[in-house]
């Protein structure tokens, strides 16, 4: 059906589907009429938003996971992939200009966490089960990777010493076994 309605000094006609679903609805947004496509069961799938000069579409699943979400960050618009279930898989975000995706599974382990550190995206590396595997660090202007196990002994941990990363090699039981410095 159509509902003709006056919005400032001019007539508009807003297209309405009104059964159990919501199909189209035609706005006035300034000076265009755009269309936001809605369907109201159990999932949406497909809303037609303005964001400032350009109209944007938003896909959304409301099940059980949410697969892809359209999101407009300043000029560009960008697509964050999340699944909620058990496991997060990606998450698409935007860093300043640029979108980057960090990738995390929320299991008993956690296995890769991208993260952006300045200009760079850089990947830390982590494994949270009874030992620690590898933790890339940005130390300055570099990455790093610290090595450390979280068992009873401590067997390497990279540090950073000034402008060097050196290795530091510990045994924590009941003796110290060798305490190892290479510049690297």
């Amino acid at each position: 059906m159509c509902e003709w309605v006056v919005t400032g000094a001019n007539k508009v006609c807003e297209w309405v589907v009104t059964c159990a679903n919501k199909v189209c609805e035609w706005v006035v947004t300034g000076a265009n009429k755009v269309c936001e496509w809605v369907v109201t069961g159990a999932n949406k799938v497909c809303e037609w938003v303005v964001t400032g000069a350009n109209k944007v579409c938003e896909c959304v699943v409301t099940g059980a996971n949410k697969v892809c979400e359209w999101v407009v960050t300043g000029a560009n618009k960008v697509c964050e992939w999340v699944v909620t279930g058990a496991n997060k898989v990606c998450e698409w975000v935007v860093t300043g200009a640029n979108k980057v995706c960090e990738w995390v599974v929320t299991g008993a382990n956690k296995v890769c966490e991208w993260v952006v550190t300045g200009a760079n995206k850089v990947c830390e590396w982590v494994v949270t089960g009874a030992n620690k595997v590898c933790e890339w660090v940005v130390t300055g202007a570099n990455k790093v990777c610290e090595w450390v196990v979280t068992c009873a002994n401590k067997v390497c941990e990279w540090v950073v010493t000034g402008a060097n990363k050196v290795c530091e090699w510990v045994v924590t039981g009941a003796n110290k076994v060798c305490a190892v410095c290479v510049g690297v």
